[in-house]
């Protein structure tokens, strides 16, 4: 991540820019990759969360709300974090005062925690269960 918006892959054997993602409308903040490597995720100020395979750099899909049951987040989106020990899920903070947790098998929120407003990068953390 930068300070503007892009996502920078960086090779760090040679420090060669490999490849950029970038979103003219909406900046995006944060990013993590999933446990296994295998996926990122990010996050902007549109208020969804992206997913991407880390291979091809394609977007897998895009992470919202689920319907009525679990609404998605309110205000933008300051950190993305997944869970070491379940690389389906991903926890994502924002300024409306929440936590959601989505399962990436279904690109849909499974859980939401309200309470905490989360107003940077590295603002979640998670260990054990």
């Amino acid at each position: 991540m930068n300070c503007d918006g892009y996502i920078c892959h960086w090779q760090s054997s040679n420090l060669k820019l490999v490849h950029t993602i970038k979103s003219d409308d909406n900046p995006l903040i944060c990013c993590d990759f999933t446990a296994d490597g295998r996926n990122f995720v990010v996050g902007g100020h549109d208020r969804n969360v992206y997913l991407y395979d880390e291979n091809t750099r394609q977007l897998k899909g895009t992470m919202g709300e689920n319907s009525i049951k679990i609404p998605g987040h309110q205000n933008r989106i300051f950190c993305v974090k997944s869970v070491p020990d379940d690389y389906n899920l991903v926890v994502s903070g924002s300024w409306d005062r929440s936590l959601r947790i989505f399962d990436l098998r279904i690109c849909k929120p499974i859980a939401m925690i309200g309470g905490p407003m989360v107003s940077g990068n590295d603002a979640i953390d998670i260990s054990g269960d």
